[in-house]
């Protein structure tokens, strides 16, 4: 007897081994063979250990139900932290290009946008830029944050220290944005720089505070986050893949076309239900030219108007004002009859000296489709238009899809973009050329962009 309660103590103890390590299973086994081998009042023994380490098993799974969904939360809210965190610091890069203006207010515009304590730190540079409207974005955006916001910045002492800099320095036309900035922080402290140096040089430490981690991993212990990496690895290992960095990409991508340039042909459809979006493109052209010559630098733009005919045709150009002037040369009248010459202005856009390197695009801008006739020389346009590596876009006035200039505008692997809003052509027209990559950062910096124009800044 003595020599079996000392065996069975031994086994109890591997049992407690395998049960803190949450091997129940394995546990559950050893007491089925041993089961099989025992007397009669072993077995009762037996049964009674493996009803104990079947409730001991199932009050764990409910413990680890609730516990695997807190560290998957916390798992996920960290992952998107580093993923932020890595397109913060591309973002950085494209905030120290000091040759190109256009970068740096793409990038302040897009840190702004991303709300985090680590991309506000992050503008710095922005408050002490040679560049008026990069420094009116800054400060434009410093004003939409919560002072609590900009307390716990990563990087705030030198925020501020570049804000005060910044002051010191500025054009007199920004000096009173600077003061709304240091008011909204600070509360009203006159407009001498010295005031504002003593300030923070006697509350800088009371009035920083320290940035909190959105996700905590130190409740987790270690064997918990093994079990649950285990568990996921079956997940994650077929579907590994790299880490994308959206603002990596647009970097690269912007770099490219810079090299290259853009060579962009307007087919615009002149007949009367297009007066609002003739009316929106003289409104606009001159900003969208600007900034493509700001962002590419080797722009330029022709325009093909039509209705049932071709009738202008403009060559390519790097002036707005030339290009204006060609649309002011433009009355929205006719039509009536649903299709329109889009065809003809296609061909005569791909007739165009276009550069051989450049990225090129024309950019069917219109509310009817081409005549049925001509569609499948329409069709071979596009396939032409292909092996040159010219892309098709279009712009559908009218707000809806129009199927025939769609199948076109595929087989060159374009977009066709429904304009809803006349307003809103010069965002779809910029956001189009730039294609995906860009979007995000074109759109956050038209938001700042439109914001300032209302105010009259610009």
């Amino acid at each position: 007897i003595q020599k079996a309660n000392k065996k069975y103590r031994l086994f109890l103890k591997k049992i407690d081994q395998l049960l803190l390590a949450k091997e129940f299973e394995k546990a559950k086994k050893l007491i089925q063979e041993k089961m099989n081998n025992a007397s009669k009042e072993e077995k009762k023994r037996y049964s009674q250990l493996f009803y104990e380490v079947r409730k001991k098993e199932y009050r764990f799974l409910n413990y680890w139900k609730v516990r695997k969904k807190e560290i998957e939360k916390n798992l996920t809210i960290r992952e998107k932290w580093l993923a932020r965190g890595l397109e913060i610091e591309e973002l950085k890069k494209m905030l120290a290009n000091k040759n190109e203006w256009m970068y740096r207010a793409l990038a302040v515009s897009s840190l702004l946008e991303l709300r985090d304590p680590r991309s506000i730190g992050a503008i710095w540079p922005a408050l002490i830029d040679k560049k008026y409207l990069v420094r009116r974005i800054a400060l434009d955006g410093l004003l939409d944050f919560h002072t609590e916001e900009i307390q716990q910045a990563e990087n705030g002492e030198q925020l501020i220290q570049s804000l005060i800099q910044g002051y010191e320095n500025c054009h007199s036309r920004l000096k009173k944005h600077y003061r709304k900035v240091f008011i909204k922080l600070f509360g009203a402290l006159g407009k001498n720089i010295p005031t504002y140096k003593t300030w923070w040089k006697r509350n800088k430490k009371t009035w920083l505070k320290q940035y909190q981690l959105p996700f905590n991993m130190k409740k987790f212990n270690s064997t918990e986050l093994v079990r649950y990496r285990k568990e996921q690895a079956k997940k994650i290992l077929p579907n590994r893949s790299r880490t994308v960095i959206p603002a990596k990409e647009a970097r690269i991508y912007l770099s490219n076309l810079k090299k290259k340039g853009i060579d962009i042909v307007v087919c615009l459809d002149v007949t009367g239900s297009m007066g609002k979006i003739i009316e929106a493109s003289r409104k606009n052209i001159k900003d969208i030219m600007e900034l493509l010559l700001s962002t590419v630098g080797k722009i330029r733009m022709g325009l093909v108007t039509y209705r049932d005919e071709v009738t202008q045709r403009k060559y390519f150009t790097s002036n707005w004002r030339v290009f204006r002037k060609a649309l002011f040369q433009e009355e929205a009248f006719g039509g009536g009859d649903s299709p329109e010459g889009v065809e003809k202005a296609v061909r005569e856009a791909l007739k165009m000296n276009w550069r051989p390197n450049a990225h090129r695009i024309i950019m069917i801008v219109g509310d009817a489709p081409p005549h049925k006739k001509d569609m499948p020389e329409f069709l071979l346009m596009a396939h032409k238009a292909k092996k040159h590596h010219i892309l098709f876009h279009a712009l559908y006035a009218a707000g809806r899809t129009i199927r025939d200039i769609e199948e076109a505008v595929k087989i060159t692997g374009g977009k066709g973009v429904k304009v809803q809003d006349p307003d809103e052509f010069a965002k779809i027209f910029l956001t189009t050329v730039f294609g995906k990559a860009m979007e995000p950062y074109i759109l956050a910096f038209l938001r700042r962009f439109k914001k300032l124009k209302e105010q009259g800044a610009l």
